[in-house]
């Protein structure tokens, strides 16, 4: 087997293990090097803390594929970065910021994301223009926020143009590291630098008052330049309440747009959509069978698919309904029966982008405390469950907590916007 055909298959082992998300930007930037020596697979990365990153979370587990699809023959994995001269340093790594398979063709366009989609190719013609600038586009995880800021700067890359795709996170990590090595110019200059800005997950910058005023900052500047913004987060602007009032304000003054999960036919569509790009016949009923059984976001609907097709490649055959029964038969246990307390746990974190030990320990943050309520009220209202058993299963709480939960959400649904659209996407999911 040649080292090319082996990472294909420790690459398509790895997607199904790790999900779509973290396979587009941690494994599929990673090539086999042109020259490699006997018994060991050598990678080539883009830079160090690629490097890093990848051997830290993912190393273990390229390393017992290649041995198992290798047949032992490659006992080793080395991840390195190439030597380039500094003009393909910079090519890379403006090519890194995006993914090459987040592109306006490569997605799927349903009732639930459909204004978001037409918006951005809105922006695309209008870049700049007062009226959507930023634009802020606002939902759950996994939804596709992502791919569309991503298509929009591949768009504006095309034509020539500056763009600049960062996280909140890595905002927060290049500002902090600049400071510490007395080099704010330059960062300045970087993020300044660009037609069109991305930044991704900008939630994440609430309670960072330096890295927050440094964006107000940077935020001004690009507006004040004609430059524009794009922003994504899993709230609508006016519910950001942890920000600096004046940041809060500038995230609503262009277009906010909500991307919601997909329904039923979006899902379809999606699923058969992902499947062509990895060359497999996905038939309808498989598709179909998928999508009533995944529900809560793409990237959740992508992790299955990955596993079915993963699984068909092991067995080397042809994708039908048995197989992709058998290949999700632990998600089907678990949406079996969609009232259940568990599941109603599930989907709300999930919607939330919360880990379910969080939403039932102690902690009481409103990025947590909002979602318990918001489960515990649903968990009333479609279980028979009394307040005892509800609060039982939630960490031991007792009866009046959650009448208290059931209260307030009741109330919140009728005076709080992103509350009440949140508490209805989830029941669309358990209701389906």
């Amino acid at each position: 087997m040649s080292m090319d055909a082996l990472w294909k298959r420790c690459a398509e082992a790895l997607r199904a293990e790790i999900g779509e998300k973290d396979y587009a930007l941690w494994v599929e930037p990673l090539k086999v090097a042109p020259k490699t020596t006997q018994g060991s697979l050598t990678l080539n990365a883009p830079n160090q803390q690629f490097v890093k990153h990848v051997t830290e979370n993912y190393l273990g587990q390229i390393q017992s594929f290649a041995k198992f699809a290798s047949r032992g023959e490659a006992e080793q994995v080395l991840i390195q970065v190439p030597s380039d001269t500094p003009a393909i340093k910079e090519k890379k790594l403006r090519q890194q910021q995006l993914n090459p398979q987040f592109t306006f063709e490569q997605f799927f366009v349903g009732e639930s994301n459909h204004m978001a989609f037409e918006t951005a190719r809105h922006v695309l013609e209008n870049l700049g223009s007062s009226e959507h600038n930023p634009l802020f586009l606002y939902g759950s995880t996994g939804l596709g926020k992502t791919h569309l800021m991503h298509a929009l700067g591949h768009e504006v890359q095309a034509e020539g143009k500056r763009v600049l795709y960062m996280t909140s996170e890595q905002f927060i990590n290049q500002f902090v590291s600049s400071v510490r090595g007395d080099n704010v110019d330059a960062f300045k200059k970087k993020t300044r630098d660009c037609d069109l800005l991305l930044v991704d997950d900008i939630h994440m910058l609430a309670k960072k008052d330096k890295s927050s005023l440094e964006f107000l900052s940077l935020f001004n500047d690009l507006i004040a330049s004609g430059k524009q913004l794009v922003l994504a987060a899993d709230r609508y602007p006016s519910s950001m309440n942890d920000f600096d009032e004046r940041l809060k304000s500038r995230f609503s003054w262009g277009l906010s747009v909500g991307v919601e999960p997909p329904d039923f036919d979006t899902r379809v569509g999606i699923l058969t959509k992902k499947a062509e790009r990895v060359s497999k016949q996905l038939p309808v009923d498989c598709a179909e069978f998928i999508a009533r059984h995944v529900v809560a976001n793409v990237r959740e609907l992508e992790g299955a698919l990955n596993k079915v097709v993963a699984v068909a490649r092991f067995k080397d055959t042809p994708i039908d309904l048995p197989l992709v029964q058998n290949a999700l038969k632990d998600i089907i246990s678990i949406r079996q029966q969609t009232a259940s307390l568990p599941n109603i746990q599930k989907v709300v974190s999930e919607h939330f982008g919360l880990n379910i030990k969080d939403m039932l320990g102690k902690k009481r943050t409103r990025a947590i405390a909002r979602p318990r309520q918001i489960a515990m009220h649903i968990a009333r209202k479609l279980t028979s469950l009394s307040y005892p058993d509800i609060g039982a299963a939630f960490g031991g709480r007792d009866h009046s907590t959650v009448m208290h939960a059931v209260d307030t959400i009741e109330k919140m649904i009728v005076d709080d916007h992103q509350v009440e659209q949140d508490y209805q996407q989830i029941m669309r999911l358990l209701e389906r």
